[in-house]
């Protein structure tokens, strides 16, 4: 059996905040490009595989179509 956690999640969500508050906006703008970045690769990667990536709100986000119209627009 693994060991319990060090922390519960109130204690690893204010240990998250403490973190973000010690970044400069330059740094959380630098991760929070890295993050949409890794969003788009990860929601075209799944489009290649014939799955659709929806949003939060349950809409699509990127589908195998959008992919195709994508690609198509820039050849």
């Amino acid at each position: 059996m693994s060991e319990p956690l060090a922390c519960d999640f109130r204690d690893a969500e204010l240990n998250h905040l403490r973190d973000a508050l010690k970044m400069t906006v330059s740094q959380r703008w630098q991760w929070l490009g890295e993050a949409m970045d890794f969003g788009f690769q990860l929601a075209r990667s799944r489009a290649e595989q014939g799955l659709v990536t929806f949003d939060p709100h349950g809409e699509v986000l990127w589908s195998p179509e959008l992919e195709r119209q994508w690609r198509s627009s820039r050849a």
